[in-house]
């Protein structure tokens, strides 16, 4: 038999720090230790701008107002899509129940755009993989003249 105390929400963000360049997809996870289970909020900023889930609407997520690229579902996350530098800044997630109200924040941290990042790490990749070919056919010859 289980038995559950009621408890105000104890809230952690993940990642609590991110960095992202744009034209990105950031997704941000809340979970919250509560019972009863809470709802959850997302606010960005100190704008006071909210982005709530609606569990019970059909839908599942809910965009955030004039910005359809900002989504977040019932158990607490935040996707944001094609992210730009505006939306960099502090995204405070908000879980509630009937005992009372948790939160904790995230930051996204904008990094510039993606191309010059991803060439780099195509180099990168390009030549790590010269490296294992060039390093298994020395073991495959070796292994030859071995047998």
């Amino acid at each position: 038999m289980c038995v559950f105390a009621a408890e105000v929400p104890l809230v952690t963000t993940w990642p609590a720090t991110q960095k992202f360049v744009a034209g990105s997809t950031v997704g941000i996870a809340c979970s919250a230790v509560a019972y009863p289970p809470p709802t959850y909020a997302w606010r960005y900023g100190d704008s006071g701008q909210m982005l709530e889930s609606v569990k019970d609407s059909g839908r599942g997520d809910v965009p955030l107002e004039n910005l359809d690229r900002v989504r977040t579902d019932h158990e607490g996350l935040l996707t944001i899509s094609n992210a730009t530098h505006e939306d960099a800044g502090r995204w405070e997630c908000i879980a509630t129940n009937q005992l009372g109200v948790g939160s904790d924040v995230a930051v996204l941290e904008y990094i510039g755009i993606g191309y010059p990042l991803v060439s780099e790490c195509n180099k990168r990749l390009l030549h790590l993989r010269k490296t294992l070919l060039i390093n298994a056919f020395v073991i495959m010859s070796t292994c030859s003249l071995l047998f």
